[in-house]
Parts: C-alpha cells; sequence; structure tokens
C-alpha cells in the first residue's frame, strides 16, 4: 500500500521520490491481511466490499495492485463501480503467465503488464509480468513496473518490481488527464471509461508488434502526451509571486517563492520558456528571489518553473507585470498570487500606490 500510494501521490518531501499526481486525494481502503486473505469472509468479499465503499466514496479512479483466483463474481462490482463513471484499473499479475486472475480479467477493467528500461526505451519484462492470450485474457496497456523506487513503511523508501507497481503508474495518470479535464469529473456513467480509455491509446506509445500485441497491450503509456507537457505531473515547486511591502522608489520589485519553501526556481523576464540556462533563484524556508524592474520597463512577463535535471517542468508560472513611473511615491503595500495555468496582469501605479 505504501509504495503504491507514493507512485501515485508523493510529493518529494525532503529529497524523496515524487509521484505521477503529486495534488491527487488518495483514499486507502484496507481489503486484505498481510498474508493476502480477506479475513473470516475470504479475499472475494473483502475486494467487493472495498469497490463498493470507493464507489460511495465518489472516488474518480480505483487502483488495484492485487489479484485471485475464483473470484469472478467480483465482475459486477467492477461493472457497478464503472456505472458509476469510475475508472478501475489492474494489475495483471506476476507469474509470467496468460492467465490472468480478477479483477483483472473483468471486461470493465483497464490491465496494466509491466515494462523495464532498456537503454533509452521500455521492454515488456518477461521475468515476472503477465500477459494476455489473444481470446480470453488481455492486456490493455504497459507501464513501468521494475526496480520502482518510492515510499515504504517506516517513513523510508524502497525499489521494488511487479505490475503492482505499474499499476499505479496509469492510474496517477488517469487522475491527471481528468483534472486536465474537469468535466469529466461530473460525469456518472460508462462513457467516462471510453473517453479515458481512448486517451490512453491515443497516447500511448507504440511498442512491440505494430498496433495491439498480447504484451503491451496498445502501448506503453505516455504520462507527458496524454496530459500535455503543460499540466503538472512530477511537480516540485510551483512559482508563487508577490508584490514586496515597503516603499518602492526608482523600480520595480516582484518576490518570487517555492511553493513548498525549499527547491530551485528558474524564470525568463521576455516570456520565452523557462529552461535550466535561464535566470534561476534557490528559495529555502522563508525566503524569495527578488527580480528588479526599472521603472520605465513597461509591461514585461515573467515565467517561472521548477525544473528537474533532466528537464521535466512544473507547469509554469506566468505573470504580466506593468511598472510605472514611481515619482513621489512613498507608500507600502503587497499582494500574492498564485498562478494556476493562467496569466494574470499586475497592474500597480508606483505613483500613487494603487492597484
Amino acid at each position: 500500500m505504501e509504495l503504491t500510494a507514493g507512485i501515485i501521490a508523493a510529493r518529494g518531501s525532503a529529497g524523496g521520490a515524487v509521484g505521477v499526481a503529486p495534488d491527487v486525494q488518495l483514499y486507502a481502503i484496507k481489503c486484505l491481511e498481510e498474508n493476502g486473505g480477506g479475513g473470516a469472509s475470504g479475499p472475494f468479499s473483502a475486494i467487493a466490499r472495498a469497490i463498493n465503499m470507493a464507489a460511495d466514496k465518489k472516488v474518480n479512479v480505483i487502483s488495484m495492485s492485487l489479484g485471485g483466483k475464483g473470484m469472478s463474481a467480483i465482475e459486477s462490482y467492477v461493472s457497478n463501480a464503472v456505472n458509476r463513471g469510475i475508472i478501475v484499473v489492474c494489475a495483471a499479475g506476476n507469474d509470467s503467465s496468460n492467465a490472468l486472475y480478477y479483477p483483472a480479467q473483468c471486461k470493465d477493467s483497464i490491465v496494466i503488464s509491466a515494462t523495464k528500461q532498456s537503454g533509452s526505451t521500455q521492454v515488456f519484462d518477461t521475468t515476472y509480468s503477465n500477459y494476455g492470450n489473444g481470446s480470453t485474457t488481455r492486456i490493455d496497456f504497459a507501464a513501468p513496473g521494475t526496480k520502482v523506487y518510492s515510499t515504504w513503511l517506516g517513513n523510508s523508501y524502497n525499489t521494488i518490481s511487479g505490475t503492482s507497481m505499474a499499476t499505479p503508474m496509469v492510474s496517477g495518470a488517469v487522475a491527471l488527464y481528468m483534472e486536465r479535464n474537469p468535466e469529466l469529473l461530473k460525469i456518472k456513467n460508462r462513457s467516462n471509461r471510453t473517453t479515458v480509455f481512448n486517451a490512453l491509446k491515443n497516447s500511448a506509445t507504440d511498442l512491440g508488434d505494430s498496433g495491439y500485441d498480447n504484451y503491451y497491450g496498445w502501448g506503453a503509456i505516455n504520462t507527458a502526451k496524454l496530459v500535455g507537457s503543460d499540466t503538472v505531473f512530477n511537480k516540485t515547486d510551483v512559482p508563487k509571486f508577490s508584490i514586496p511591502a515597503g516603499p518602492v522608489i526608482g523600480g520595480y520589485g516582484l518576490k518570487m517563492y517555492s511553493s513548498n519553501g525549499n527547491g530551485t526556481i528558474y524564470y525568463t523576464m521576455d516570456g520565452s520558456e523557462p529552461t535550466l540556462d535561464s535566470l534561476n533563484y534557490v528559495t529555502e524556508s522563508d525566503s524569495y528571489g527578488l527580480i528588479y524592474l526599472p521603472e520605465d520597463a513597461g509591461v514585461v512577463t515573467i515565467k517561472a518553473a521548477s525544473i528537474r535535471s533532466d528537464g521535466t517542468k512544473t507547469k509554469t508560472a506566468t505573470v504580466k507585470v506593468t511598472a510605472k513611473d514611481s515619482t513621489n511615491y512613498t507608500g507600502s503595500a503587497s499582494k500574492n498570487y498564485t498562478i494556476n495555468r493562467q496569466d494574470y496582469t499586475i497592474n500597480y501605479d508606483l505613483g500613487n500606490g494603487s492597484w
């Protein structure tokens, strides 16, 4: 549970792992015991209750890194959740077999196999991942599942392999897609599954045989293509901006914060996209970067983002600042802006101290 939750939603605290969708809200339901059993009523009843409970809580995605034999009756519970607009994502299993367990066998589940990294590409991991047989069992998509680093027991981290790791990769990507398309959150019927499935299919990276095959399904999940490059994923910091308090004479100052108090913010002052070569400021707790603009700067567009060493960006925060004549201004003022995929124009008259 700890590792799969982290794959979806870890926030990278203290330099740790970052999940696919750090802003997602998790609703965790314990349905199996340590040994994989479901208590006195057995695993079927435990999983069925968990699915119903999640549906009653109006979750948008159910991620199940579990499975068992002799549970064909679980089909109706999965279908009921899908009928309520919920996306159900399931692990294919780790037997190197084409005999899938339930709930991966359910027709409404989105079934995930596992890949490993080989050079610059992903390949199906034949050492454990289950696959389809072309008739009674199927794989829908593949995702990284080998040597996945994430959160673990005791406030620690661990590296584990399995389709149980690949599944939350896809669940997190689906959550991001639904965040990007909030109208889907209001739909409470099975058309949601069709929409999300087609989006996953159209954005997947085709591996193996051209088109569909029994190992990768329709291909490896491609989160960046699914949600768009300007959507949050693997987020570390979201820049925030504020007008500095105190007299501003002879120019204009703009404070720049990190959302989590620690991180590097890269920024440009000409409206271009920030890169690792851009101006930058390393924020620390209770500190900020200060951008100075001359009083005759006119309108300046500042774009800022946190960028990881591999070049992955957060969403880009944009602020349009209009600097005005500061003659005779002696007042002070402050105002905060949190930037969220929109452009805000900040017009502060330095001459009379008014917004």
